[in-house]
């Protein structure tokens, strides 16, 4: 899609829903995801792209970006279902159990994500690892969750431990720690150390998380440096 053309439409709706909104919570709903979707679009026109060294990445067919420097145990065990970005630094721990991550997420540098375990009498046992769409997870986190939906925003430096589950559209600040077995409930954020609930997300959060990983991906390129 054509950013300009979208900037357009998204301020012509808006001045057409503004003249019906007074009093009317759903217009005003409206106009507040419009505002969103058009600061994100105005966002992404002006931020330069980011560079990476051709040699650096392996691309799959899907799209899919791979930091050489990242380490995938288990690869055979690890489904990426397309255009996700794994940064360097980057550890996928798919030889304890399954790992799927879904299309257009991000794992962000020194990041560690560990399916989660339980003990039972006869040993212990590890559980598959399911991350959705649009999911970004800054550099720095450990995660062992039990399962991660689709548009999740997980910070620098956050902890999430096992077993926890983070329901769709969800978002955990930088530096939060979740105990085991916390359940984030959908369009809510958790902070703090230990995290716990703070505010509720808008609808809109849905857009805006899908533009801010479209983004990314499309910004992400490749360069080969001639030697």
């Amino acid at each position: 899609a054509n950013p300009r053309v979208s900037l357009l439409d998204a301020k012509k709706v808006e001045a057409v829903v503004s003249t019906q909104s007074t009093g009317n919570k759903k217009c005003e709903g409206s106009i507040l995801l419009i505002r969103r979707v058009y600061n994100s679009y105005s966002t992404r026109m002006q931020e330069p792209p980011m560079y990476y060294e051709k040699g650096d990445y392996i691309e799959t067919l899907t799209g899919n970006k791979v930091s050489r420097k990242s380490v995938l145990c288990g690869s055979m065990n690890i489904r990426l279902h397309g255009k996700t970005i794994i940064k360097p630094g980057a550890v996928i721990r798919g030889d304890l159990a399954n790992v799927i991550v879904g299309r257009l997420s991000l794992i962000g540098d020194n990041t560690v994500i560990r399916p989660s375990y339980k003990r039972f009498k006869s040993g212990i046992a590890f559980f598959p690892l399911t991350i959705g769409d649009h999911v970004t997870i800054d550099e720095g986190s450990v995660v062992e969750a039990a399962s991660i939906g689709s548009y999740v925003s997980i910070g620098k430096n956050c902890i999430i431990s096992k077993r926890c589950i983070i329901k769709d559209c969800s978002s955990i600040p930088d530096n939060t720690i979740l105990a085991a077995d916390t359940v984030v409930p959908p369009f809510t954020e958790y902070r703090g150390a230990p995290g716990l609930f703070y505010q509720e997300l808008q609808e809109s959060w849905i857009e805006v998380q899908k533009e801010k990983t479209t983004s990314y991906y499309e910004r992400f390129q490749a360069v080969q440096t001639q030697k």
